[in-house]
Formats: structure tokens, sequence, C-alpha cells
């Protein structure tokens, strides 16, 4: 029997590249742990403002780094009746970070997607935005940043700084589950023990109660913190690689993007 990957995410809808990464190799099994609960906001506001003249007439390029937010906009172009608005939102310039969110936008119809692999993080997207923008006056330039509540003010706050006419739209809101041990428990129980299974971590957000409980164990065990019950640990990229690493939770593997192919290659690889 192949080894198993626990996912701690939500599966992202509706295809998660690392559910048919996993599974074209036959080499691994994915089975997902699901971390946090997203509630679409203000959904009514933002179908309003994606069918207004302000946005169709007036926004150059929205900005969008989520894929929970990517759902919530999608779920309001998804009640629009009109296909000629929604071919003018779809043609719309957009950017996003990260090869993941870049291929979910190009898959639910976006047509000028920018950023993706060549943008790891909001910074770098920042930065090539104002490098596209170099030869024009920032102030006339309008653009929408679709986001949770939660997030970080590094993209907003440099682009506001370099006087783009920036407004945000807050879509979705995220809160933990409360039953995240008790899952990760059951995965495990039902683990073959002769199989080195892996642990992945995609985020610091919604992981506190079972980074706790990891840490109970291996005190109880008096192993050292590469063992983890028989559980290799991978990290998807270097900021909860820090997280982890702050936990005392020394990751087996860190992706060398966070993509489903560099995450998949790292943990076959590892020796």
């Amino acid at each position: 029997m192949a080894p198993t990957v626990l996912l701690l995410k939500n599966k992202t809808v509706p295809v998660d590249p690392y559910e048919v990464k996993f599974n074209s190799s036959n080499s691994f099994i994915p089975k997902f742990i699901p971390l946090l609960k997203h509630e679409q906001l203000n959904k009514s506001q933002i179908l309003s403002f994606l069918t207004s003249l302000d946005f169709l007439n007036t926004v150059q390029f929205f900005i969008i780094t989520s894929q929970r937010a990517i759902e919530s906009l999608n779920n309001c172009i998804d009640s629009i009746d009109s296909p000629d608005l929604k071919s003018i939102i779809y043609n719309k310039k957009c950017y996003t970070v990260g090869p993941a969110t870049f291929k979910i936008l190009s898959d639910s119809g976006f047509t000028d997607v920018k950023g993706g692999e060549a943008a790891g993080n909001g910074l770098i997207l920042a930065d090539l935005i104002i490098s596209d923008y170099s030869d024009s006056d920032v102030s006339d330039i309008n653009c929408i940043f679709f986001t949770g509540e939660v997030r970080k003010d590094t993209l907003p706050k440099k682009l506001i700084n370099s006087g783009f006419n920036l407004t945000e739209k807050i879509v979705y809101k995220t809160c933990p589950m409360d039953d995240i041990v008790e899952r990760y428990t059951h995965n495990f129980e039902k683990l073959s023990l002769s199989d080195t299974n892996w642990l992945v971590f995609f985020s610091p957000q919604g992981t506190e109660s079972i980074v706790n409980h990891l840490k109970l164990k291996n005190n109880n065990t008096n192993n050292d913190n590469t063992s983890w019950e028989n559980i290799r640990i991978a990290s998807i990229g270097p900021t909860t690689e820090s997280y982890l690493l702050q936990n005392n939770i020394t990751p087996h593997v860190v992706a060398r993007k966070p993509d489903a192919d560099s995450l998949f290659d790292s943990i076959l690889n590892h020796q």
C-alpha cells in the first residue's frame, strides 16, 4: 500500500491541484484534513459593485491573492445573468500571487492574469505592478484588492505609498474549525506505520491546536523532533517553515515553490 500524505488544508474546489498531483503518481495517497471554515461576506454589495459602471469602466485592474477570495468572487460572477457583463469582468486585467491562484483564475475564465509564478509573494507582486505602470501617472490608476478579513498589509501598503488609487473589498472571512485534533487523530490511527507517511503544513493559520498536539505527543514519548509518531513533516514554504521552527518542529522538507509539483518532488526525493 502506498504511503499517505495528510494535507492540512481545505480541498480546493472544483479541482485541487495537490490531489491531482499525488493521485497521478500512484506513489502516495492524499488525504485532506480541513482546518478552516470560510464564509462569504458582502455578496450583494460585491455583486452590485462588479456590475457597476465604476468597476466596469474605471477600474484598470484588480488584485486577488487567495483561493478563497477567488471562490467568493466566482460565486458572485455566477449570479450575473448578462453574458456581456461577464465577458467584461473576465477580460479585466488581474494580478495574483503564485502559480496555484494563477491557474484557478485562468481556469475560471479570466483572460488577462498577471503575476502567478513570477510573483511568489505580495511584495514581489507589488513591485511587478509598479513596474508595469512605471510610465503612467499612478494617481489616475484605479485598482481593487479583493481579499479576506485577515490579510498582510505589505502589498496594499506599498501600492498606496507608491500613489496607486487602491480600494479594498472584503469578500470572505475565515475561522478555525473546532475538531482539528480529533480528525487528525482519526486519520493517523488508520495509517500503516510500516510506511513513511507525511504531514504537510500549508500555513500557520488554523494549525495551533494540531501543533500543540504534536508537541505534547513528542514530549510524552521523549523522541527527538524528527520522529513525530513516524510521520515526516513537510512545509509548503519558508514562512510556514519559520512558524514550525518557532514551535520546535523541524520540517524534513520545504517545497522549493508553493505549488503541487514542487511539494510532490520534495517529498518524493526525500531520503
